[in-house]
C-alpha cells in the first residue's frame, strides 16, 4: 500500500469506529416546552413530550420486568423532568437531604455531564417521598469508582414533587439552569437548539436488588461517564 492509501484506510477505520461508538449511545431528544409544567408529581401535562426507551439491566443491557422511563423538557430558564417507575413494593427509609438513599431506598438518579469530558458531573438522586441528594462528582479517572463526591454543592432552587400509586410512582422535578451553571468546573452550556450534553438515568430497587439504567454500562457501577447517553436539546 502507498502512504496515501494507508492514510486513507486509517482515517476510514477511525471514522467507522467513531460512528459505531456513537451509534451504540442512547439518544434522548429533549423537546422544548410548549406548556408551563406544574410541578405536582403528576404526568397529565406531559402529553406532548415523548417517553424515553425503557430502562434495562445496567450491567448487560437485558430487558427488565418493570416499566421505567422518563421525559425531559426545557425552556429558557429550566430543565424539567418526570420519571415513571413501575413498582409494587416501595422502600422509603431516609428523610434527610443528602442522606445515602441509594443504599436503602427505591431511588432514581440523574447524571449530567455538560461538556462530556467525564471529569465533573452532576448526580441527583430522588426517592419516592421526594427526599434527595445532589452531588458534584469529580472523576479522577474514566474508570469505575475512581471519583469523589462533593455534597457541599447544592441545587438551591430545585423543585421536586412525587406521587405514589398502587403499582407505580412518579417523580417530577424542575432545575433552574442558573443552579446547574454553579457546578464547579462543569463547563455548563446554556442550552439552545442542537446543544448536546452527556447524561444517564438510573434506578435502584433494593427489594429485588436490581440496578437499572436508561443507557446500559455493560459492567457493574453507575459512575461510568464514558457510557453516558446523548441528551440533545431541540427547539
Amino acid at each position: 500500500l502507498s502512504v496515501e492509501s494507508l492514510n486513507f484506510w486509517i482515517l476510514f477505520l477511525i471514522l467507522l469506529f467513531n460512528t459505531c461508538v456513537f451509534a451504540q449511545k442512547k439518544v434522548y431528544r429533549i423537546k422544548h416546552a410548549v406548556t408551563n409544567f406544574i410541578i405536582d408529581g403528576l404526568i397529565s401535562d406531559w402529553d406532548s413530550i415523548p417517553f424515553s426507551s425503557n430502562f434495562v439491566n445496567h450491567e448487560n443491557g437485558d430487558k427488565i420486568a418493570s416499566d421505567i422511563n422518563f421525559k425531559l423538557s426545557w425552556d429558557s430558564l429550566n430543565l424539567y423532568g418526570v420519571i415513571k417507575v413501575e413498582d409494587t413494593f416501595i422502600d422509603t427509609n431516609q428523610t434527610l437531604h443528602d442522606s445515602y438513599i441509594f443504599k436503602t431506598d427505591d431511588c432514581t438518579e440523574l447524571f449530567i455531564d455538560f461538556d462530556g469530558n467525564g471529569k465533573n458531573y452532576l448526580e441527583l438522586g430522588i426517592n419516592p417521598n421526594a427526599v434527595y441528594f445532589d452531588y458534584h462528582i469529580i472523576s479522577t479517572k474514566k474508570s469505575i469508582y475512581q471519583f469523589q463526591s462533593n455534597s457541599n454543592w447544592n441545587l438551591k432552587d430545585l423543585e421536586i414533587k412525587t406521587s405514589i400509586k398502587k403499582d407505580y410512582y412518579i417523580i417530577e422535578f424542575k432545575i433552574p439552569f442558573e443552579d446547574l451553571a454553579t457546578l464547579p468546573n462543569g463547563n455548563f452550556t446554556q442550552p439552545k437548539d442542537q446543544t448536546i450534553w452527556k447524561g444517564n438515568l438510573f434506578n435502584i430497587n433494593p427489594t429485588n436488588k436490581s440496578y437499572n439504567a436508561w443507557s446500559p454500562c455493560y459492567s457493574y457501577g453507575f459512575h461510568q461517564p464514558t457510557k453516558f447517553g446523548i441528551l440533545q436539546f431541540l427547539k
